[in-house]
């Protein structure tokens, strides 16, 4: 197995944002910059709230997507590698008029990479998602440990 080595440099003091938050647990959204080689790219990680409290609002998740499509633009990778990961609780936002945060990242072309299958553990929650710099392959859960949700992983290699 070959080990790569990412270098992670935090461009903010506390590169940490918070979003609404439900009755469950105060929400953030947390990135990092990563390079690779002479490429940098970001990675993005959240856990969406679910629909009541301050997130009570079904349109809450597509606003915390144009919120982190802002902060990636201000940090000037709008046009960068990214990667996006997070339990999206997209329960949360179904007739949402604004759309869904899968929705709003696929509008500006972060697709889905890979979506959890559950059994054991929630299926459809936690996701990947990857802008078009990235061919992704082999997505797989794997395994819970102890928790509900399973672990998942995808392949991703820049390639465009």
């Amino acid at each position: 197995a070959t080990t790569e080595i990412y270098t992670l440099s935090l461009h903010d003091a506390l590169p940490i944002l918070s979003i609404p938050r439900d009755n469950h647990a105060t929400r953030t959204i947390t990135w990092g910059k990563f390079t690779h080689g002479s490429t940098d790219f970001w990675f993005f990680n959240t856990h969406l709230p679910h629909n009541h409290g301050a997130a009570g609002s079904r349109n809450t998740h597509a606003r915390i997507a144009q919120t982190l499509l802002q902060r990636r633009a201000q940090l000037g990778a709008a046009d960068a590698p990214t990667v996006v990961v997070g339990d999206c609780n997209p329960f949360a936002s179904n007739g949402a008029s604004e759309g869904s945060f899968e929705s709003n990242l696929a509008a500006a072309g972060l697709q889905k990479s890979y979506q959890a299958r559950g059994n054991p553990g929630h299926g459809g929650l936690d996701k990947i998602f990857a802008s078009p710099h990235w061919v992704s392959s082999d997505g797989a859960d794997r395994g819970t440990g102890t928790s509900d949700h399973p672990a998942i992983t995808v392949d991703l290699v820049l390639g465009r």
